[in-house]
């Protein structure tokens, strides 16, 4: 559908792995703004915590949720913990499980996250001794390298992962086969040509039980393919076969062997065989939609729509939206988009098709998501309406849709403010209340503005005043972001580098010192990258003659043989005004400890990363004007 406040990493890891301390046990221990006591918690026992927001970003908050993130290996299980105010500080109790190595906690309030400067508020479980639990440390390992940055607010810490599975394996040996894939993957990242001869020890160490399971053996299939050893992954690939005959890694060859056929005949078969074989695999949903893809790409629709209905195992319901929208875009039969559209919505509106919750969300997180997925389904029943002309009927469909997504998306609040102009009927002033959030919220577009300017000059009779009117809702919005970006400045040393430019020049940090620099970390194949592009290249325009504030785009994880010529064709294609700079081996997306792109960085004029931001939510103008207010917070 996010927690040591000052400590170093020695210390950190000595918190982690329980150093002494002069506190009596039953002392209170703690971090930055949250105590917690007993101080060595124990798995099965009740801990009780203080939060004290006074240094938080929640501070001035009249009410403060927690999210308790209850972890052992793979997804954390996510509880929502309730609080109790006392004078200033919040106080809550929760009692892990027996399987619980550690806790994560979470603090919400009024839009605002505090995750202790996106470290994480962590909790080790110990053993009687006083000594963390096995399988504590390699948990927390997870957290920093993998499901932390999504779910807890934290900051990916990959080389802190590495040392607490290190010092977990020192600890306790008979934890390391659970921990070995995502070991290997650190190693692989962070010790290159070292890491990889450890890899290969260790797999020997496996191949070497003496009789290995299909865990083993797809272990050593995966990471033999890794290190570029086929004939290796090819006979651990046959020992699969033999040991399994019926499991995962033969359904897999199955269908890879299906996506490979290229006669439509031929695919028919395979999957026919496919479900007579393994008619209860999870698999069986992927083959339909592989199919359906194929449809889709060479045009045949209606083909797709009727082997959908013929084979509706498992077809989620973005599956019969994108048809829908296919019909629409178009201009097929407007009726079986209509249909198309009502089995999306149908199924979006199912709790069967919603499927248990995952552990790593609360209830609330849960409910929300799958609002998000019925406001999309909603707002594709919406299209389809319009098209058969019954805009009534739209409009409450895209109301519904809003309210569903909490006004989050841009571009259907845009939609949603068209028809409440457009369609006969709807009171101007009550046009004017549902669009004003939208404004105050930053989930506008120049779009929206102007369907709002419609609704002013409809209610008062003229626009004279709309500007002053459309000023006070903006600055509320401006109020709102600058107090949600503060709870994400961060401070912490930029990492130097020396890149050469398109031209053959060569850019360092260093050198740029007294200025602030964004960084945006792309590449060429990024969709999100290119989507966000639009807005960078206005806020690259709107600083072209400021001297203090520098944009640099560093082109990493390019996929092309011919890096440079890849990124000078791209820019000279769509004609960015962009200073890029070539990593072409990927040590400073590396340095810079990016996970995903693209990752922009606000460096201040001390060369202190202030901000770091993943992805693109969609909306140009909101990410125009968090970059300029990021820029403008760090100066």
């Amino acid at each position: 559908m996010r927690k040591l406040s000052t400590l170093t990493l020695t210390a950190a890891l000595l918190l982690a792995v329980g150093a002494c301390s002069k506190k009596p046990a039953d002392a209170a221990a703690g971090d930055g703004a949250l105590t917690f006591s007993p101080a060595k918690p124990r798995p099965g026992r009740p801990v009780a915590f203080t939060y004290d927001p006074a240094e938080t970003p929640l501070r001035d908050a009249s009410g403060v949720r927690c999210t308790a993130y209850l972890y052992a290996k793979g997804a954390p299980d996510a509880v929502a913990v309730p609080l109790t105010r006392k004078a200033t500080t919040w106080t809550g109790n929760l009692t892990p499980d027996d399987k619980t190595r550690g806790l994560i906690f979470e603090f919400q309030a009024e839009g605002l996250i505090d995750s202790n400067n996106k470290k994480g508020y962590v909790v080790s479980l110990t053993d009687a001794d006083g000594n963390p639990v096995p399988g504590s440390l390699a948990g927390l390992a997870e957290a920093y390298a993998t499901w932390g940055s999504d779910l807890a607010g934290m900051n990916t810490d990959q080389d802190l992962a590495l040392a607490l599975l290190d010092k977990e394996f020192a600890l306790h040996p008979e934890v390391k086969p659970d921990y070995l894939s995502p070991y290997f993957s650190l190693l692989a990242r962070l010790k290159k040509e070292e890491g990889k001869a450890q890899i290969l020890r260790e797999l020997e160490a496996v191949a070497a039980r003496p009789d290995p399971s299909v865990d083993d053996l797809s272990l050593l299939y995966y990471w033999m393919g890794r290190l570029n050893r086929p004939e290796e992954a090819a006979r651990y690939a046959a020992l699969l076969r033999a040991k399994d005959p019926r499991g995962e890694f033969v359904q897999a060859e199955r269908f890879q062997e299906f996506l490979n056929a290229s006669d439509t005949a031929r695919k028919a078969e395979l999957f026919a065989r496919f479900k007579a074989d393994f008619p209860e695999s999870v698999l069986i949903p992927q083959f339909v939609r592989a199919q359906v893809g194929a449809f889709r790409e060479g045009g045949d629709y209606a083909t797709a729509a009727d082997y959908i209905l013929r084979n509706p195992e498992g077809v989620p319901w973005n599956l019969y939206a994108a048809l829908s929208s296919d019909f629409l875009k178009n201009k097929l039969d407007a009726g079986r988009a209509v249909e198309l559209a009502a089995r999306a919505l149908k199924l979006a509106r199912s709790e069967e098709a919603a499927g248990a919750k995952p552990s790593y969300l609360t209830e609330d997180e849960w409910a929300r998501q799958k609002d998000s997925v019925l406001g999309q389904a909603l707002a594709n029943s919406g299209e389809a309406l319009l098209a058969v002309s019954r805009p009534a009927e739209a409009l409450e469909a895209f109301r519904e849709a809003v309210r569903r997504t909490g006004g989050e998306s841009a571009s259907l609040n845009t939609r949603f403010a068209e028809l409440l102009v457009l369609v006969p009927g709807t009171d101007p002033a009550a046009a004017l209340a549902e669009m004003e959030p939208f404004i105050v919220s930053g989930n506008a577009t120049a779009g929206l503005r102007d369907h709002l300017r419609r609704a002013y000059r409809a209610k008062q009779g003229s626009d004279a005043d709309f500007d002053a009117y459309l000023s006070g809702l903006e600055e509320r919005a401006n109020t709102r972001l600058r107090a949600a970006l503060k709870a994400q400045l961060v401070d912490f040393p930029a990492a130097d580098f020396d890149l050469e430019d398109l031209d053959g020049n060569r850019v360092t940090l260093r050198d740029l010192r007294g200025k602030v620099v964004v960084l945006d970390f792309w590449a060429t194949w990024c969709a999100p990258c290119v989507n966000s592009f639009p807005a960078l290249g206005k806020a690259v325009e709107r600083h072209k003659d400021d001297r203090d504030v520098r944009f640099f785009f560093v082109n990493a994880w390019e996929r092309a043989d011919d890096k440079k010529k890849n990124a000078r064709d791209f820019l000279t294609r769509t004609g960015y005004p962009f200073a890029v700079l070539l990593d072409l081996e990927n040590a400073v997306i590396d340095a810079y400890k990016v996970d995903g792109i693209p990752t922009r960085f606000v460096i201040d004029g001390r060369g202190r990363i202030r901000f770091k931001t993943t992805g693109f939510a969609g909306n140009p103008e909101r990410l125009l004007a968090e970059v300029e207010t990021m820029i403008d917070m760090v100066r």
